[in-house]
């Protein structure tokens, strides 16, 4: 019965935030590939969109980044023929990540800046159930961006407006992110002297507020500027 099988889809994407936590990883993606299936057969374009974004994820987590890009672009294309708003904010977000995580500058840019333009008014404060506010993310991701690209004062304006949302929220793990975005442009430049300050408010609120995962990402630049 088709209400069977969406409560089975549903039971499924709602397990899937318990099994990360318990690192679950390969449990996670049958689960998924099973509510795939079964959105397919039931041709529900609605959870095969929010099955499509757990899978790009996932495979962005295992570094299977083909899948990952292969998993968002679908999930935009059902969001563009459903009309869903938030889909394409986390597709664009994941497809920033994962180009940046490749190398592809450019593509990650141009991915970043579409979530961006997405997250206007009072959108660019909520967190849509997210660990970092999505537009503080694609805002971090876009600055390392133009970080790797050479284009410095683009990449600090940018951090500087993620900064600037984080701090209306003073939501802790997406200011150590905003903070990072804005250091490591300094950093590269290297003007130490404006970058360490914000590396080390970064550093400083992972001890405060026990973030060992981001500051595990911090750590290697807030090094390096203690080294030069």
């Amino acid at each position: 019965q088709r209400d069977v099988h969406e409560q089975a889809i549903d039971l499924r994407l709602d397990l899937y935030s318990a099994r990360l936590v318990l690192g679950q990883i390969e449990h996670v993606l049958h689960d998924l590939h099973e509510a795939e299936t079964l959105a397919e057969a039931l041709d529900d374009p609605r959870r095969l969109e929010r099955v499509s974004l757990y899978l790009a994820r996932c495979f962005l987590m295992v570094r299977q980044y083909d899948r990952a890009i292969a998993s968002s672009q679908r999930a935009l294309a059902l969001a563009a023929a459903s009309g869903d708003t938030y889909t394409p904010i986390e597709a664009n977000n994941f497809l920033g990540l994962v180009y940046f995580l490749q190398g592809d500058y450019r593509q990650g840019i141009d991915a970043n800046r579409r979530a961006i333009a997405l997250l206007e008014g009072e959108q660019r404060y909520e967190r849509f159930g997210e660990p970092v506010l999505p537009a503080v993310r694609c805002r971090t991701y876009l600055s390392l961006c133009f970080t790797e690209v050479g284009a410095f004062a683009e990449g600090i304006a940018v951090g500087e407006d993620g900064l600037r949302i984080a701090e209306a929220v003073q939501h802790p793990v997406s200011l150590v992110e905003a903070y990072r975005s804005v250091g490591l442009p300094y950093l590269r430049q290297g003007n130490l002297h404006q970058a360490l300050p914000l590396l080390e408010r970064a550093a400083g609120i992972c001890e405060d507020a026990d973030l060992p995962f981001h500051f595990s990402l911090l750590a290697p630049n807030l090094g390096v500027a203690y080294v030069l």
